[in-house]
């Protein structure tokens, strides 16, 4: 269960992010995503003044630092994420058959910050946005996976309980 920050602003400025430039938006979804209470609102200044290089940046030094304590960035669960059929259903409205099979995809591909992008992003945002932001996330997780720059390293918040489960 992915828990929203509910910051449309913040949100709706790392979708534009994305769009232009994948890997920047990747690292601020992962920063709206991983970093906690203490960390966050540094990084929701810095996007909301337009310094997006710098709040990426800091997104992922503190998403690799071992040094701060952070929430994971878990895939998708066995199901996949059901919160993104709200994403879908709005693709469905708009009538964008191509956006609506990645939204599918990524129902079971997507990482939690990219779904929490997505499923916030279909509560603020534009139908067409959102199917463009879709395509972007879809088109960009090959990258994403291969180069694992999403994958915040320890320690993080709740560590112990996933690993008890998954043994």
């Amino acid at each position: 269960m992915l828990k929203p920050r509910k910051r449309p602003e913040v949100v709706k400025r790392i979708a534009e992010v994305y769009l232009e430039n994948p890997f920047l938006g990747k690292a601020l979804a992962l920063g709206y995503k991983v970093l906690t209470d203490r960390r966050y609102p540094q990084f929701e200044s810095l996007v909301l003044a337009g310094r997006y290089g710098e709040a990426g940046v800091y997104a992922l030094a503190m998403a690799k630092s071992p040094a701060v304590i952070k929430f994971g960035n878990w895939g998708a669960p066995k199901g996949g994420f059901r919160e993104l059929g709200r994403v879908a259903e709005a693709l469905v409205l708009q009538g964008d058959i191509g956006a609506l099979e990645w939204a599918v995809r990524l129902k079971t591909e997507a990482d939690e910050a990219e779904a929490l992008l997505l499923m916030e992003f279909a509560e603020v945002g534009s139908s067409e946005l959102l199917a463009r932001l879709v395509r972007a996330v879809g088109e960009h997780i090959p990258v994403d996976r291969k180069l694992q720059a999403s994958v915040p390293v320890s320690p993080l918040v709740g560590e112990k309980q996933k690993e008890e489960a998954r043994v």
